[in-house]
């Protein structure tokens, strides 16, 4: 489902907010760690031979005698990289997890583009990983969304494995966010090596309430059927069972913020219910991951 366009109008002026990721491609918005030849004044540091005498400050010499160049910022782009499931399993509740899944990453998308970031999307669907081109400005948007929503889904496999694997395509040192209900997913191996490759992850879970609580289903036996490889499971819905399942997705759940914020990354649990507006406006804002 594509962002609402209200939605958007109030992004318009928003940025992603990495804790390590660098800016540090082309010319953008951000600025840069790194100093040389640039609009915006940073500081003074003592002349080197082969410096460019036009960066002499010639008024700093009269006073004290010595030689030194003036530094200017360097504004460069964050690389974005935002890699959505579109696995069946994805394809699930009312509304459903890709419906919300979509728009938050489409959302992020905007955000960065409009900011001035370089911006890519990977979709996982039909057990393969698209990447699209890279982009920047907002005027953008809706040609990545279009790229986006042209992969409906399919097949099965894990987002986190997929991503690793063309991890060499990927610019380094840039912000990863991925996007998924990680449902039966051991991602630790995959998360790890891609936080050891330099890039920052930010991990949303997206989760049906009827999988966070089974009886919203109704009273009765359940028949379980895995969207992705058909298998099928009996579940009696009565106490015992529905308090075990609620302890292991909680368990589940733990086990991949764990593994993120072991990697000095963000996790982000949301429902597929709920409203984008609200989970971007306030909660993301609320927790720094935009401003």
């Amino acid at each position: 489902m594509r962002p609402d366009p209200g939605l958007l109008q109030r992004l318009a002026r928003a940025r992603l907010m990495p804790r390590a990721a660098t800016a540090s491609l082309g010319i953008g918005e951000r600025r840069s760690r790194a100093k040389g030849a640039g609009l915006e004044f940073a500081d003074h540091r003592a002349y080197q031979p082969g410096d460019d005498i036009r960066h002499l400050d010639l008024q700093l010499h009269a006073r004290l005698g010595e030689h030194y160049v003036r530094q200017y910022s360097v504004f460069r782009q964050l690389p974005v990289t935002v890699a959505l499931d579109a696995s069946a399993s994805m394809d699930f509740g009312e509304p459903s997890k890709y419906a919300l899944a979509t728009t938050l990453a489409e959302t992020i998308a905007f955000v960065g583009l409009a900011h001035g970031d370089l911006v890519r999307a990977a979709v996982h669907a039909g057990g393969r990983l698209a990447l699209s081109d890279p982009y920047q400005g907002a005027r953008r948007a809706p040609v990545l969304f279009d790229w986006i929503e042209r992969h409906p889904p399919s097949g099965s496999g894990s987002l986190a494995h997929a991503v690793r694997l063309a991890e060499s395509k990927l610019p380094r040192g840039g912000l990863l966010v991925l996007v998924s209900d990680w449902w039966a997913d051991d991602i630790e191996d995959d998360i790890k090596m891609l936080a050891a490759r330099g890039h920052e992850i930010v991990l949303v879970h997206i989760s049906a309430p009827e999988e966070i609580d089974p009886t919203r289903l109704g009273a009765g036996g359940l028949r379980l059927v895995d969207s992705e490889d058909g298998g099928e499971i009996e579940l009696p819905v009565e106490g015992r069972v529905i308090e075990e399942y609620k302890r292991a997705f909680e368990r589940h759940r733990d086990g991949l913020k764990g593994v993120v914020l072991g990697q000095r990354g963000r996790y982000f649990a949301v429902t597929s219910g709920e409203d984008p507006a609200r989970v971007i406006l306030q909660d993301w804002r609320k927790a720094g991951f935009i401003a």
